[in-house]
């Protein structure tokens, strides 16, 4: 193999848990990977927006969003909240957000014992989105500082640039923090696209 190494495949694939509601146990998926060898540049990490944005305009699908994160910008805000001990919950309920909505959320973070001033600022940062330089600086009006937020960010601006490099247009994508995945193999970028309408 000579890396970076780039595949796809679309194919019939099958969950190892047992569904959950609205799920299938068997269903198609089309999986994009980029694979390094030790590391990869974040332009790797543009590519995959890249590829959804073209994707998606040839397939003529109307107007959608692709959301952008970075884990290590939540982990991040977990140390600075003082919950960094349980920040693989407070993601995976984090990421429960849309389907649950914002009370129920904070009712699950108070279960993990988080202080509730905690609680308040961390809704608060989930609902931030645009541009990475909005978020840049509504996140700096938390005075909220360390390496990880710090490193983060970094790498979310990184994306964010290439993105554009790569001639995919500003209103395609934005930041928004409230994407989290569940899942703990999660650590640097973090895409979900919405369908606008």
């Amino acid at each position: 193999l000579t890396f970076p190494f780039r595949r796809y495949h679309i194919g019939k694939v099958y969950r190892g848990e047992r569904p959950q509601k609205g799920r299938y146990r068997e269903f198609y998926q089309c999986d994009i990977d980029i694979v390094g060898d030790e590391s990869l540049d974040f332009i790797n990490d543009a590519e995959i927006v890249g590829t959804i944005y073209a994707t998606l305009a040839a397939l003529n699908v109307p107007a959608f969003t692709i959301r952008l994160n970075n884990r290590k910008v939540l982990t991040g805000c977990c140390q600075a909240f003082e919950c960094l001990d349980r920040s693989a919950d407070v993601l995976r309920i984090i990421d429960k957000i849309e389907k649950i909505g914002t009370d129920k959320v904070k009712a699950e973070l108070t279960l993990l014992n988080i202080a509730p001033a905690s609680i308040d600022k961390l809704i608060a940062l989930l609902s931030l989105r645009g541009s990475y330089h909005a978020i840049y600086k509504k996140i700096s009006e938390f005075s909220i500082q360390n390496d990880l937020l710090s490193t983060g960010l970094a790498e979310l601006e990184a994306v964010t640039k290439y993105a554009k490099q790569l001639g995919i247009p500003d209103a395609a994508t934005t930041v928004d923090l409230s994407i989290a995945r569940g899942l703990d193999y999660y650590t640097g970028t973090v895409y979900e696209t919405t369908l606008n309408d």
